[in-house]
């Protein structure tokens, strides 16, 4: 037998909701992930200032490692976007912080179901 479930995309934030029959006691989404959404709050704005500052960081280091912070830099990808230039590269980017956010979502999800 499988379980049916459905994926609700709010941004960054990710969800994997099970079905009803098998909702937890507090079906509040956010108490799911993180008990205190101050806390979810402050964990997604620190990341989301951590990838907007590699930006700036490479401007300080070797060319080598530059090129990867850029890589990895929210700002170089929302640049483009915001030029209306839409590269592969750029998507690729999304969908890999996508799929890797939804990889954590389902881990810790997992990790609720076994603590009971």
């Amino acid at each position: 037998s499988t379980v049916q479930g459905f994926v609700v995309n709010s941004g960054l934030n990710f969800i994997v909701a099970p079905p009803p029959q098998m909702m937890p006691a507090s079906t509040e989404p956010s108490r799911w992930i993180v008990p205190r959404s101050a806390v979810a709050f402050i964990l997604g704005f620190g990341t989301l200032l951590f990838f907007w500052v590699l930006g700036f960081a490479s401007a300080y280091l070797d060319p080598k490692m530059a090129a990867v912070l850029d890589h990895a830099s929210l700002i170089q990808h929302v640049n483009n976007f915001s030029r209306g230039l839409i590269t592969t590269r750029d998507l690729i980017y999304y969908v890999n912080f996508s799929v890797f956010c939804l990889f954590l979502t389902v881990q810790a999800l997992a990790s609720h179901r076994w603590k009971g």
